[in-house]
């Protein structure tokens, strides 16, 4: 029997229990608990990079369960919703798929996975000010009221079956926050894997493995294996306070994650740890080749220049010294914020992690980048060059309902290339002789010890030789006794010898 909106108490013993009226729902005819509605490979779903969430497929329901670092595993039951509701102690049970969807402030980033899968007309909730929406299309649907924002203190209607992110003080449904489970996942892919989470709500798990599979996963390793490696330093950094370098702290943007792009495209990441000092920071930016500036700026309907970051860095007097500012034809100083809302907020936050091919083209284009290459870029703007900021806001909506159409790549590309490995990590100081971590170093330390080695035993085989001998001479003309007392003549050479030995190799 199923209760629209009705919450039963979460326990061990009970199962909390969000259904919906379902018609014509998934199950053709009468319900059989003893059909396998799964039974099909390609109604499932297998995270290949993903770590922190996992599904478990039964006969007419799934169990997904979410790990983030910071709290316990969760897991959700997600029932076919003209089924019977399982009995599943401890978990939320959930009948899908969901037809009305509703995101939580601290979720946003959840809007982009579902536009991928082409279902941006089911959000029809966010608890966000519309000013702060980035995405296109989403914007428009607030426009026209298929889309309506919330605040902490509001209900939601019934008619919402779930929700992604912070719930309302008043929510009488299953809010599943997701982000920090996401955020720790720290590989491009991984992150974007997410797309198939989302899917289990609407029973579009096809839909979403031929997404990421072809429209994410080819592309992002298509570009990779044809990625050449650029010989600079890249730091993707940012101030965390505006304008107050002297007062406030700097670090790399999201480290693990922002690294893999980087070495994707070839570049060699340099690290600035959290709560860094300025001159921190400075002695860092004279190392950088190529700096993405990753300072935050939301709601600024400023252009964001060059004179910001340096004034920001508190570098205005040195600013065009650093490698970056120079660059083999010009200076190599970007930010992935050219697209912003009306109101100034940056696409780039709510949008990348479900599109990291994009992120990985932009990149490949500002590590090649010349003056006459041309390029178009999604993300990244220069910022010696000046280049402007682009305004997106509901007029932008081209497709409304359709998904993210994928990035077309040229028809020469070799997909199946292999990419020749090589160490991209900076050699720390006293970590030996070798390039990447000490590696050949110890190997190189090695062989220079034992050549020393050898080479003293040479030395000292070449004395004992001729000592030998002149031990013979003295013996003969009784001289021998001289040297007892004192030390015998071989005492006598090997200190000689071992102190000019010394000098030598000193």
């Amino acid at each position: 029997m199923m209760w629209p909106g009705l919450v039963f108490a979460a326990s061990v013993f009970f199962t909390p229990v969000w259904g919906q009226t379902c018609v014509g729902g998934p199950i053709v005819g009468a319900f059989d608990p003893n059909v396998d509605y799964f039974a099909n490979e390609a109604d499932r779903i297998t995270p290949t990079y993903a770590k922190n969430f996992e599904v478990v497929y039964k006969k007419y329901y799934k169990e997904v369960t979410i790990r983030a670092p910071s709290s316990q595993a969760v897991t959700y039951t997600l029932y076919l919703c003209n089924s019977t509701v399982p009995s599943t102690p401890g978990t939320t049970a959930i009948a899908v798929p969901v037809s009305s969807v509703a995101i939580g402030a601290s979720d946003i980033y959840s809007v982009a996975f579902i536009e991928r899968l082409g279902l941006r007309p089911t959000i029809n909730y966010v608890g966000v000010s519309p000013q702060t929406v980035t995405s296109p299309c989403l914007l428009r649907q607030l426009e026209s009221n298929v889309t309506k924002s919330f605040i902490a203190t509001d209900s939601l209607p019934t008619t919402v079956t779930i929700g992604f992110g912070t719930p309302p003080a008043n929510s009488n449904i299953p809010f599943i926050s997701v982000v920090n489970a996401m955020r720790a996942e720290t590989s491009p892919l991984a992150r974007a894997e997410w797309v198939k989470f989302f899917s289990l709500f609407y029973n579009n798990e096809r839909n979403a493995s031929a997404t990421f599979a072809n429209a994410i996963e080819r592309p992002y390793k298509c570009l990779n294996n044809n990625a050449p490696w650029f010989p600079i330093n890249v730091a993707w950094i940012g101030a965390k306070t505006l304008g107050a370098p002297t007062t406030t702290t700097f670090e790399s943007i999201d480290v693990e994650y922002n690294t893999a792009f980087i070495r994707d495209a070839g570049g060699r990441p340099l690290i600035l740890p959290p709560s860094s000092k300025q001159s921190d920071a400075v002695a860092l930016l004279w190392k950088t080749d190529l700096f993405i500036d990753g300072t935050e700026t939301p709601g600024s309907t400023v252009t964001y220049r060059y004179t910001d970051l340096a004034e920001n860095f508190g570098v205005q007097d040195i600013v065009s010294d650093f490698p970056f500012g120079k660059g083999a034809t010009r200076g190599r100083a970007y930010r992935p914020d050219q697209l912003r809302n009306p109101s100034g907020y940056d696409m780039f936050p709510q949008n990348h992690w479900a599109k990291p091919e994009l992120v990985l083209k932009d990149l490949l284009d500002v590590f090649g980048d010349t003056p006459a290459s041309g390029k178009v870029y999604k993300y990244f703007r220069s910022l010696n060059e000046g280049d402007p900021e682009i305004r997106v806001g509901p007029a932008s909506c081209v497709d409304p309902g359709k998904p993210t159409p994928p990035l077309e790549l040229p028809a020469t590309i070799n997909c199946n290339a292999i990419r020749p490995p090589q160490d991209n990590t900076l050699p720390e100081p006293g970590k030996g002789l070798g390039i990447g971590n000490g590696k050949g170093g110890s190997n190189a330390v090695i062989t220079t010890v034992f050549v020393i080695l050898g080479l003293g035993s040479a030395v000292l085989a070449g004395v004992f030789r001729h000592e030998l001998r002149e031990m013979w001479w003295r013996v003969r003309d009784g001289t021998w006794r001289r040297h007892r007392n004192g030390g015998g003549p071989f005492d006598d050479v090997f200190r000689q010898k071992a102190r000019q030995g010394a000098i030598e190799l000193r």
